[in-house]
């Protein structure tokens, strides 16, 4: 899949075009003029075929049909694992479905959104270091002594 993109948009500064296996991340981010580039992307990954197509924070994702998505991913690991509660921190479009899974989750949306999933949400990167700074703390506060 990422050869079509990449022959169809040609040379553009600053694009990345990240593989993640069964889609890929378009990053445009470093690129002059974000918003033609943004359309060229868009009309590229138009001719795909079997693919779901969506935007987020400067990147446009390109998943395969039937591909799996965060949520289903989050369940599977939840239940592997055995968590008893699951922290999930995201920022973008592609994690609203593991915002909305439910049960024992804390969901934290990076930047307000009208509307969200995630019915918690933190301003920027820096304040979820400090929660997460804050959770280590906490569990070395009350952790048994080894």
């Amino acid at each position: 899949m990422e050869g079509p993109i990449e022959l169809e948009l040609g040379p553009v500064p600053g694009l990345w075009v990240e593989d993640k296996g069964l889609s890929l991340a378009v990053h445009y981010r470093q690129s002059p003029g974000k918003s033609e580039v943004r359309r060229r992307i868009l009309r590229a990954a138009q001719d795909l075929e079997r693919v779901h197509v969506f935007g987020g924070k400067q990147v446009v994702n390109i998943v395969l049909d039937g591909a799996p998505q965060k949520g289903e991913a989050l369940i599977a690991e939840r239940e592997r694992l055995r968590c008893r509660w699951v922290l999930y921190v995201g920022d973008d479009e592609n994690d609203e479905g593991a915002f909305a899974v439910g049960g024992n989750m804390v969901p934290v949306r990076v930047g307000r959104k009208q509307r969200s999933h995630a019915r918690y949400y933190l301003r920027t990167q820096t304040e979820i270091d400090k929660l997460l700074e804050l959770m280590v703390m906490l569990r070395e506060s009350v952790a048994p002594p080894m």
